[in-house]
């Protein structure tokens, strides 16, 4: 996707009025950019429908697994409420109650999910009053490297990013760090999220990582850095159909992930994000001293068509204004007075 060579930026002031004016025209005031911003990589769209079928044929029985989790929690409910109108605990409140009948929605992606090592979701189920053929389904072994949700990449990637910089311990204590598998791809629905605003600091996060691997001078860091490949409108349903879940968004693949070692070919052709100055000094990677090119944003605004005319305007404006303020305080001032000579009666 690429990007436009000149951006409009027609934000709504805070300080705008809707008041009676003279005639205005469009004008654009050039204004200096951010010179450390991070583009988005531009990736064909041939390549971004690929790695978005491959990773969908990867994510298979996904949706199926997050379907039964979903169905057996309903049940699991539906089981406490009878269980407690039928030990006298009043009648459930019908506020949020479904019909038996009602296929099972999709989860949201607000759910904390990121990997399922070391917990068993199944545990306590038939302790809940519930069918002893309650059947149960083993959690496919990709779900264990995906991490889907904008707020869990993000945790994700800075915990990346500050594994990958050198640290200083200043406590004796050993501490044990559960060592994730790196993040090896990002997949964007950047296309279909509104606002735009809250995927905005993902290529900073990338280009971070990136740069920190980099910076460590390993061999293969251009094979372990990550690659974010923006999708295109319509993604995000693709990718909740194949996941089972409302929303999916943003979705990040590990390097451990089986299958990922098809997708090399495909990702080679992604640009990889990285920033100069972002990359930690060391003695293995020396610096070269670049120059940044300038960024200059055009913003859209507007401007009276007869300046004389506003300029008297504004100056008759601020006369009335110091005028009201005059008779304001004189007012005050006649309050005082007389409040002052009614308490000292003569």
């Amino acid at each position: 996707m690429s990007e436009r060579t000149a951006r409009m930026h027609t934000n709504v002031s805070n300080r705008a009025k809707a008041k009676q004016s003279l005639e205005r025209k469009v004008v654009f005031k050039s204004v200096l950019d951010n010179p450390f911003h991070i583009q988005w990589p531009s990736v064909p769209m041939n390549v971004q429908n690929s790695i978005l079928a491959s990773i969908v044929s990867m994510a298979e029985g996904v949706a199926a697994y997050h379907q039964l989790r979903e169905s057996q929690s309903r049940t699991r409910k539906r089981a406490r409420r009878v269980a407690k109108l039928g030990s006298g605990g009043g009648e459930p409140s019908a506020k949020k109650r479904r019909p038996s009948n009602e296929e099972p929605s999709n989860m949201d992606i607000d759910s904390p999910q990121t990997t399922l090592e070391g917990a068993d979701p199944h545990a306590g189920i038939q302790n809940l009053n519930e069918p002893e053929d309650t059947v149960t389904l083993a959690p496919p072994p990709i779900l264990h490297h995906l991490i889907f949700g904008i707020n869990e990449v993000t945790k994700r990637l800075e915990s990346q990013v500050r594994a990958n910089r050198q640290t200083i311990v200043f406590s004796n204590k050993e501490t044990t760090v559960t060592e994730l598998s790196p993040i090896r791809l990002i997949l964007v629905c950047r296309a279909d999220v509104d606002p735009p605003m809250l995927v905005g600091h993902i290529p900073h996060l990338v280009a971070s990582c990136n740069s920190a691997i980099r910076g460590r001078g390993s061999s293969g860091a251009h094979q372990d850095s990550i690659r974010l490949v923006p999708l295109p409108k319509g993604s995000e349903f693709i990718l909740s159909e194949a996941i089972g879940l409302r929303r999916v968004s943003i979705l990040a693949v590990d390097a451990a992930a089986p299958g990922l070692a098809a997708l090399e070919a495909l990702l080679g052709s992604v640009p990889v994000l990285s920033a100069s100055w972002l990359t930690p000094q060391s003695l293995s990677a020396p610096q070269e001293r670049t120059l940044e090119p300038t960024h200059i944003k055009q913003l859209r605004t507007s401007a009276p068509k007869d300046v004389k005319a506003a300029k008297q305007l504004r100056a008759e404006a601020k006369k009335a204004a110091k005028e009201r303020n005059t008779l304001k305080k004189q007012t005050v001032r006649k309050r005082v007075k007389i409040v002052a000579s009614d308490s000292n009666p003569s």
